[in-house]
């Protein structure tokens, strides 16, 4: 019934990833509205990541399987409106840590669209705690400015979630691929 109330407005499903019995689904336009620690609005449309799991019903028999919300993640570090988190998602394949990017986020509130890497763990509960974050901490782009890198827009883990591939494909890097440099978009 989830899928009833969700638009597409709020991107659902832009990006999903399967490990086993765990399914997680990217909504970067999901979530309503943020709020701080004392309840200030920080944005509508923060984005969230759904996370279901599979009832096999003890059977094996994949048609009666039924899927089932567990659990909804969303930003903690550093949240706020508009930053596409969910834009891609990953899990590992033994299903204890989830990587999430929000390619738009601000940081600080001074650089724009630095982008940033949610990392959740599965704790003893099985339920899914933010133990990682990661902004845009790269070289300067060619105006000085640390902004608009987009960290985030991909990315994927390895199978224990012990690496983590991100993708910033708007900062600026200088190759050599003859001996002369040139400045390249993407990293």
């Amino acid at each position: 019934h989830i899928l009833r109330r969700l638009t597409s407005v709020n991107e659902y499903g832009l990006s999903v990833d399967i490990a086993g019995d765990i399914a997680v689904v990217g909504s970067p336009g999901g979530g309503g509205q943020s709020q701080d620690d004392s309840n200030s609005v920080l944005g509508d449309d923060i984005g969230v990541a759904y996370v279901f799991q599979r009832d096999t019903r003890g059977t094996a028999d994949t048609s009666d399987d039924t899927w089932t919300l567990l659990q909804t993640l969303r930003a903690i570090s550093e949240p706020g409106g508009g930053d596409d988190f969910g834009r891609d998602v990953a899990i590992s394949e033994d299903g204890s840590t989830i990587a999430i990017g929000a390619p738009l986020l601000d940081h600080n509130g001074t650089y724009t669209d630095v982008g940033g890497l949610y990392i959740y763990s599965r704790g003893d509960d099985g339920s899914y705690f933010q133990d990682g974050f990661s902004h845009f901490t790269g070289g300067h782009d060619t105006n000085g400015q640390d902004e608009g890198n987009y960290l985030g827009f991909n990315l994927d883990i390895n199978a224990d979630g012990s690496r983590i591939v991100v993708g910033a494909f708007r900062e600026e890097i200088d190759v050599s691929l003859d001996g002369t440099k040139e400045n390249t978009v993407g990293a």
